[in-house]
């Protein structure tokens, strides 16, 4: 009886061993895999953005450095050809008219062309008269071409009697003298002979800051104030502002032309603090005082300033 029992569990634990091989494929049982582990980064959570202040008004004027100039403007004057300085017949400050010459080129060559140019045309143009009406066509039409010839001559003289000398282009004074006679000249040196400029009327030019053009307009009202002249103001008109902006890129300014109130007697070249007024109350702010802006004038040599004449 117990040898049966045992034959019987035999033969079940056989069939359970072989329905499971058939059950799992006779696959091995997978041994379970360790977890990997994983990597925590820590997130800042973002910081809040800073609260920053409104800004002010912007204040109703814009500073910035001028210097007086000619409403003419400087005018730089040279000869047109290469030669010596025979003479320069002006000083520093002596008034001119249009059309006076100022400086002359050595050598009596130019005078001399003109002298015997015209001696050459009139004696053309007097044997073209004394032809007699029985002289021939040739003949006729070869005097013709001689008067032709000596009145070409004699105009090629003229300009180069004109290129030896300096005239002055309007009414004015001489603004600075840099050449003397018996140093050489030619059109491609930069130093000219003489500058000049009217001065019945002056501008100014200043040197705006980048930051303030925007504020810019034609026809606004500007108030000047000579550095060698702190307790005198001046007035003007913005009439001009540059088409580009020059100077480094980390300053560039915009180049922007005042012309002066009235007849100011004023040095060319002089340096001045401008104040433009962009708003109304701009006027009377100036007239309670100095600015407090004028605290944070720039400083010299720290942006570029208006380009001086010469």
């Amino acid at each position: 009886m117990l040898q049966r029992l045992l034959l019987l569990l035999a033969a079940a634990a056989m069939i359970f061993v072989g329905a499971w091989w058939l059950y799992t494929g006779g696959r091995a049982p997978q041994r379970a895999e360790s977890p990997q582990p994983v990597a925590v980064i820590p997130v800042t959570p973002p910081l809040p953005s800073p609260v920053r202040p409104a800004p002010g008004p912007a204040p109703a004027w814009i500073a910035a450095p001028g210097v007086v100039e000619p409403r003419s403007g400087v005018i730089r004057l040279g000869f047109a050809t290469e030669g010596v300085i025979g003479s320069v017949d002006v000083e520093e400050g002596d008034t001119v008219q249009q059309g006076q010459i100022l400086a002359r080129l050595a050598g009596p060559e130019s005078q001399a062309g003109i002298a015997a140019g015209g001696q050459a045309l009139a004696a053309s143009e007097a044997r073209l008269d004394d032809l007699s009406p029985s002289a021939g066509k040739k003949e006729r039409q070869d005097a013709k071409d001689a008067v032709d010839a000596a009145r070409a001559a004699l105009a090629a003289a003229q300009v180069r009697a004109e290129k030896a000398m300096l005239r002055s282009p309007l009414h004015g004074i001489v603004l600075r003298k840099f050449r003397r006679p018996g140093e050489v000249v030619s059109p491609s040196r930069d130093t000219p002979v003489l500058t000049v400029g009217d001065t019945s009327k002056l501008r100014v030019r200043a040197a705006v800051p980048e930051r303030d053009i925007a504020r810019l307009a034609v026809g606004q009202h500007a108030v000047l104030i000579p550095e060698a002249f702190a307790k005198h103001r001046f007035t003007g008109i913005v009439s001009r502002l540059a088409p580009a902006l020059r100077g480094p890129r980390d300053f560039r300014v915009l180049e922007v032309v005042i012309d002066l109130d009235g007849t100011p007697r004023l040095p060319v070249g002089l340096a001045v603090q401008v104040y433009i007024v962009v708003r109304p109350g701009g006027e009377k702010e100036l007239e309670q005082g100095m600015p407090t802006g004028e605290r944070g004038k720039q400083k010299r040599g720290s942006a570029p300033g208006p380009r001086r004449g010469t």
